[in-house]
């Protein structure tokens, strides 16, 4: 639209001219005519080549400027526009790489919320069951320390994964051990108990088998009166030796020919 009127305005400043050039060429024209003078149609012929020449040049000067102008406004127009897509791609890759930041830090965040939930269950279920202690307190510290964790940077999220896994690897390797500590102090525990009660049934096959050689001698063995006794040198004998009856202890003391 500029161009068209930049070319209408330069069509209205030019045709003055065109018309002055027309009515001179036919006005030297009609005066040759008239004086049939050759010489003067020379000089028609001259002047009407000038003016041509000057409004052609004008013309091409107008067409020049013209086209600059348009070539100006276009090589404008190109630039602003490459400026503007530029701004607006750059806007768009900003957008982008925040979304994507704003992605990456959400998804660590979720993650390591998820291993602290899965260390807390770990210490909770562990009490009194790992062969260490000390491998508990050790994981609460690297709940604690995930915790406080406040930053915008994902890699601070990451970072502190490691030391949870190291620490629940540990108590886990502590549950494990005081299992198997457990279990061999339960196999000891039980082996002691097989022990003792072999040795008590061993006493009392022995304190059994004392008896009746006790009874056996008891029934063997008989003194008629205390000089039998005497005799056999068994003086006094004690209630329960061999040989011992009521009626060797006559006052019933339990010592009989004393």
């Amino acid at each position: 639209m500029a161009r068209d009127e930049m070319r209408n305005g330069k069509t209205g400043i030019l045709e003055p001219f065109v018309i002055s050039i027309n009515i001179l060429a036919i006005s030297f024209n009609r005066h040759c005519r008239r004086e049939n003078n050759g010489e003067n149609m020379k000089k028609a012929s001259t002047i009407l080549l000038c003016a041509v020449l000057a409004l052609g040049l004008s013309g091409c000067s107008s067409n020049l400027a013209t086209q600059d102008t348009a070539s100006e406004d276009a090589a404008s127009q190109s630039a602003a526009a490459a400026s503007s897509s530029a701004a607006a791609s750059k806007s768009a890759e900003a957008k982008k790489k925040a979304d994507e930041d704003a992605a990456k830090l959400a998804d660590a965040k979720t993650t390591l919320t998820s291993k602290v939930q899965e260390a807390q269950a770990l210490l909770d279920s562990s009490s009194n069951s790992v062969a260490d202690p000390q491998t508990r307190a050790a994981l609460t510290d690297a709940i604690n320390t995930a915790n406080d964790i406040d930053s915008d940077n994902p890699q601070s999220y990451t970072d502190a994964l490691t030391p949870l896994q190291q620490n629940m690897d540990t108590v886990n390797a502590s549950i494990e051990q005081k299992k198997q500590d457990d279990a061999a102090a339960a196999a000891k525990q039980a082996e002691a108990d097989a022990a003792a009660k072999r040795a008590e049934e061993q006493k009392a096959s022995e304190d059994a088998a004392a008896a009746q050689n006790a009874r056996n001698q008891q029934q063997s063995t008989y003194y008629a009166n205390c000089a039998a006794v005497r005799a056999a040198g068994k003086a006094p004998i004690y209630r329960g030796e061999p040989g011992y009856s009521a009626k060797l202890d006559r006052d019933g003391d339990g010592i009989g020919c004393e």
